[in-house]
């Protein structure tokens, strides 16, 4: 039990930098009481692409190892079904290993492996990980021994089952960092009730004509050039707080230097630490208007060209006729 208590309070610093050292730590310990030379400990994803942490003999010196095992997972089908089922297993010698499980003998001997206890983790009803144990001598474990071991393993389990979740969590806040912060459009994330703006990206500040992010943090977009209309702004309100998404809405922005501007803002209700929020996406659409009033100018030119071409073609016309009739009349009279 003290053992159990000081290997928690050991594996409650595994994060960041200490990960390694920490569970390196935690793996020796684990082994030493297994009485065993070398331990292992394998996740098991849905995906298959697993992370072995071995320590022990032909491990490396500066902590437990990261490797894909998929390979000896794929020859360890027998141990891989009685860890599947949640089944302890312990093999006094590697004679005693059913014929159906030749792929494990073949390699457990290579490691010179002679005893060997495979021990799996279980969450939520299946198995999320497994913990070996391996002597180069003659060992059986009692029902104690196995016991505490399994309790062991899965505290080594869940510290790195929960560091595997840290780090793809980090890795994906890390993603949609560079997505939004390298955005094309101009994008906020603001309080729906205060509109108080909480992180913005690069292009909203070349918007707003802001040299950083502290200048803005806390404001609202309103105090900057995007003066939104009262009106757009509480329909913006209502629809996030009813349906939770707003759809591309086109609407006119008044500047501070008074100029006019077109903005297409789209926007989805988030939750941030329990805080109502909005996360929106500004287009600047003015350059876009502006072009396509010279093409409808243009467009209408040219329309005004073809039809002053079609009335002079018509006036020349009836001038022809009249021309040649008038000097039919000429001759005659002459």
């Amino acid at each position: 039990q003290q053992q159990l208590i000081d290997l928690s309070r050991g594996l409650h610093d595994a994060s960041g930098d200490r990960f390694a050292a920490v569970l390196g730590d935690a793996m020796e310990r684990t082994a030493k009481l297994a009485g065993a030379n070398r331990t292992l400990l394998q996740l098991l994803p849905a995906d298959g692409l697993g992370s072995r942490f071995t320590w022990g003999e032909r491990a490396p010196e500066n902590g437990p190892s990261i490797t894909a095992a998929t390979a000896e997972r794929r020859e360890f089908r027998w141990t891989g079904m009685r860890i599947g089922r949640g089944e302890i297993t312990q093999v006094r010698r590697l004679e005693d290993l059913p014929e159906e499980a030749e792929a494990e003998r073949v390699i457990l001997a290579e490691r010179g492996v002679v005893s060997w206890l495979c021990v799996p983790i279980r969450a939520a009803g299946q198995t999320e990980a497994f913990q070996s144990f391996e002597t180069t001598e003659e060992k059986v474990w009692d029902e104690e021994e196995v016991a505490g071991l399994q309790l062991m393993s899965e505290l080594l389990g869940s510290t790195v089952l929960r560091h595997r979740t840290e780090l793809a969590l980090r890795e994906s806040e890390e993603k949609f960092a560079l997505a939004f912060r390298g955005h094309p459009d101009a994008m906020i994330i603001m309080d729906l009730e205060t509109d108080e703006i909480l992180e913005c990206n690069d292009q909203w500040l070349r918007e707003a004509n802001r040299p950083s992010r502290t200048e803005v943090i806390g404001q609202r977009p309103w105090d900057f050039q995007f003066d939104l209309p009262e009106e757009y702004r509480e329909i913006m309100r209502r629809v996030l707080r009813t349906e939770g998404r707003l759809p591309a809405l086109e609407v006119p922005v008044t500047g501070r230097g008074g100029e006019q501007r077109t903005y297409l803002i789209s926007a989805a209700r988030i939750d941030l630490h329990g805080r109502t929020c909005v996360l929106a996406n500004v287009h600047d659409l003015t350059s876009r208007k502006h072009l396509e009033q010279q093409l409808l100018h243009a467009q209408k030119m040219e329309a005004v060209g073809r039809l002053a071409g079609g009335v002079a073609h018509d006036y020349n016309n009836m001038l022809t006729v009249i021309s040649g009739y008038s000097a039919s009349l000429v001759c005659q009279l002459e």
